[in-house]
């Protein structure tokens, strides 16, 4: 039987032995984690004059909108943009805070701000079912957002505030519209109609206007409503259903 040299076994015990230590004292490998992202929670200005909360946060995460008077919830979209309708406007200083449950949550607060500057309600022409155009005027507001039947349009006023928006077909009589100003952090509310039968109106005739009268009066035959314009401003007046006359106070 061939001898081993007693160094040989010597060495094979040393190495085995710190083998071992170093097997107790290696510390386990840290878990790879995958990154978190962090959504900031953003609210566009909220004036008193704001008829909604708009803003951004994570993307498809549920958000909760804490003001004055009540709470809300909405879902964002696949972009973060979220947005609720309030049901009493925020008075001047009122606190209002969001805050959205994504992988970290996250709040943000702002105040209301006195609106200096409100946005004007949107006006648009009668719609008929043979339109595929649809002009207006938009006020002071930097796009309109402009919904029929749940397609959304998009308006562009020029420096005079009028718009035209390219329908993509023919809506059916009845339908409804829904329009509204826009700009970067405000919102106006829906105005709302409906597409109407195209018909051949007998256009209305207007009584001579005085310095001294209170009134607009005229006849408008065929016409249901009257859009009576006053430097720029647009408003409605009622004909009488049998006569077809109308009268618009001047303010």
């Amino acid at each position: 039987m061939k001898k081993y040299p007693k160094w040989l076994f010597v060495c094979i015990f040393l190495f085995s032995f710190l083998l071992v230590i170093s097997l107790f004292q290696a510390e386990p490998k840290a878990a790879q984690l995958s990154p978190r992202t962090f959504h900031p929670v953003e609210i566009h200005t909220v004036y008193d004059t704001s008829v909604f909360v708009l803003g951004n946060a994570a993307p498809n995460s549920i958000v909760t909108i804490q003001t004055s008077y009540r709470s809300y919830r909405a879902r964002t979209s696949n972009t973060g943009y979220y947005g609720i309708t309030l049901d009493q406007k925020e008075r001047v200083n009122a606190k209002i805070t969001v805050a959205c449950d994504s992988v970290w949550y996250r709040t943000s607060t702002t105040y209301v701000k006195k609106d200096l500057n409100p946005l004007k309600k949107p006006y648009i022409q009668p719609v008929t079912n043979e339109d595929l155009v649809v002009r207006g005027r938009a006020g002071n507001a930097s796009h309109e957002q402009f919904k029929i039947d749940g397609d959304f349009y998009w308006g562009f006023p020029n420096k005079d505030g009028d718009f035209t928006i390219q329908l993509n077909k023919k809506y059916r009589v009845g339908s409804n519209i829904e329009v509204a100003g826009q700009n970067e952090t405000r919102m106006t509310a829906f105005e709302q109609s409906k597409v109407i039968k195209k018909e051949t109106l007998v256009a209305p005739t207007l009584s001579v206007i005085t310095d001294k009268d209170t009134t607009i009066d005229g006849i408008a035959p065929d016409a249901e409503v009257v859009y009576v314009t006053i430097e720029g401003a647009v408003y409605q007046a009622l004909p009488n259903a049998s006569t077809g006359c109308f009268s618009y106070p001047i303010k």
